[in-house]
């Protein structure tokens, strides 16, 4: 199970900043095939522009998966983000790019006001120079394939509503989402948001919302002969936690991949906000169950190309 550890919204506030936790948001990186020029423009504004800081973390693991080193600045311009959480993520980023120029950048954000910061930088620094004793590696190819299994490339910017059905892969639908905790809340509906939103990143992906599809889109599926999956997701831990001046909240939550109610697959993901306590101790704890939720979605979900392609072969 993928871990993902984080804190705050990024936002600024009158407030002590909160601390932000070990930041494992470092996803097992996805594979991914060569981005088209187009894509890699949106990847950049994405990092520099978008409001969601979620985004610019997507979009921070997307620039360092292509290994283009022509994208360098910009994964060191995102170390400056007001967020800790893109900080972390650009100093990821850096590593798996593997450019050695990006070094001198790194060595200025193990100074970083964010622990979680320090402790990536310095741990991509560890990576370019081990890489740095060997050659350089290869592009990927333009067809990437293992086990006879396709990877979707991450995508940035969801795909509009015309699915491009030449490129499509998998075909997702959501199915049942539930709560197993004790902790009432619109939990299950956030569930679905963050599942769909996160399955939109990745390319070669069609997500719908349910199993209610049109003619069309089922025409086109059958068609194609394209494999159609149900996912289930189940939020299965929410568990405060108060320990040396911190209120901590951890999320677990399992995705079940299925087809025609056979289990195909599962991912599961947990992720743990941390922040000084406040005065409002309910409120601050639904806030930070409803952000580790998030981060637990995206790490479940960091295995879903894997998890597709095996589901796919049965």
């Amino acid at each position: 199970m993928g871990e993902v550890m984080f804190g705050g919204d990024g936002k600024r506030h009158r407030r002590p900043k909160p601390r932000i936790a070990v930041l494992s948001v470092l996803l097992a990186a996805t594979l991914v095939l060569p981005l088209a020029a187009q894509d890699r423009q949106a990847m950049l504004r994405a990092l520099q522009g978008g409001d969601d800081f979620r985004v610019r973390v997507q979009a921070a693991f997307a620039i360092g998966n292509t290994r283009d080193a022509s994208l360098r600045p910009a994964l060191e311009r995102a170390l400056r983000d007001r967020n800790p959480a893109v900080r972390a993520a650009a100093a990821a980023a850096l590593g798996r790019l593997g450019d050695p120029a990006a070094a001198r950048a790194l060595r200025r954000a193990t100074r970083d006001s964010s622990n979680a910061v320090r402790m990536q930088a310095q741990r991509s620094l560890r990576t370019l120079r081990t890489r740095a004793t060997r050659s350089a590696p290869a592009a990927l190819p333009r067809q990437t394939r293992q086990g006879g299994g396709f990877y979707p490339a991450v995508s940035v910017v969801p795909t509009a509503d015309r699915i491009p059905w030449p490129r499509i892969r998998y075909v997702v639908v959501l199915g049942s989402m539930s709560n197993r905790t004790r902790f009432r809340g619109p939990f299950e509906e956030q569930l679905r948001n963050e599942v769909h939103g996160a399955l939109r990143l990745l390319r070669g992906v069609a997500v719908f919302p349910s199993d209610n599809l049109s003619r069309e889109h089922e025409r086109e599926i059958r068609r194609r002969r394209l494999p159609k999956l149900r996912i289930d997701g189940t939020l299965t831990k929410i568990q405060p936690r108060r320990r040396r001046g911190e209120l901590s909240v951890r999320a677990e939550v399992n995705l079940m991949l299925l087809d025609d109610g056979n289990i195909r697959g599962m991912m599961s993901g947990a992720a743990t906000g941390t922040e000084p306590p406040r005065a409002n101790r309910r409120e601050q704890t639904a806030r930070l169950a409803s952000q580790a939720l998030s981060g637990a979605v995206r790490s479940a979900v960091s295995s879903a190309p894997t998890a597709l392609a095996r589901a796919a072969r049965h």
